[in-house]
């Protein structure tokens, strides 16, 4: 794999709406290409990916991957608890209760794998999971680049690229105008 796309890291993290984004437009295979077996994700994405089967057909790529490589870590019984207590500070009374579960559970699988000695880098779509990450463990890969650089390298078409675009709630002229500077 090219040393690039890991920014110098040893493994990726994966947060469930990175991963999700790939799979709800039929390109989880395409993003299991790009990062192949540096691609982990920590037990709680993992049951957020086995909830989203029924509503992205590709999540199950990357369930079947994931589960048959053992690229799924859990946290250590400190981690669990911290998870726990963090996340209602994160949530609105009008939202489910596992909200921001993943994003918490990722920042903080990242840290300890940082104190264990290992370079994680942790793909993330949002502001929260990018801040969680920063004030924990340290560097992020936002998906919205990786995806301009698979465009780029001809691993997604300019289209599919916008699809999956699409899929992280952000604006398609952001898109076009990140393509046409990567291309000159």
């Amino acid at each position: 794999m090219d040393d690039d796309r890991l920014r110098g890291r040893d493994l990726v993290l994966g947060e469930t709406s990175s991963l999700c984004a790939f799979a709800q437009v039929g390109h989880a295979h395409t993003l299991l290409d790009w990062f192949g077996d540096t691609l982990w994700v920590v037990r709680e994405v993992h049951d957020e990916l086995l909830r989203n089967r029924a509503r992205f057909a590709a999540t199950e790529r990357l369930v079947r991957h994931l589960e048959d490589r053992r690229r799924i870590v859990h946290l250590s019984a400190e981690g669990v608890t911290w998870v726990a207590r963090m996340a209602a500070y994160f949530r609105t009374p009008c939202d489910h209760g596992r909200k921001n579960v993943g994003e918490l559970a990722t920042a903080r699988m990242a840290r300890e794998m940082v104190r264990a000695g290992h370079r994680p880098i942790v793909l993330v779509d949002d502001r929260l999971g990018a801040d969680l990450c920063r004030k924990l463990a340290g560097p992020v890969l936002a998906t919205h680049e990786v995806v301009v650089d698979m465009v780029r390298a001809d691993a997604l078409s300019p289209f599919e690229g916008a699809r999956v675009w699409r899929g992280l709630k952000r604006s398609d002229a952001d898109y076009q105008r990140r393509i046409r500077r990567r291309a000159s």
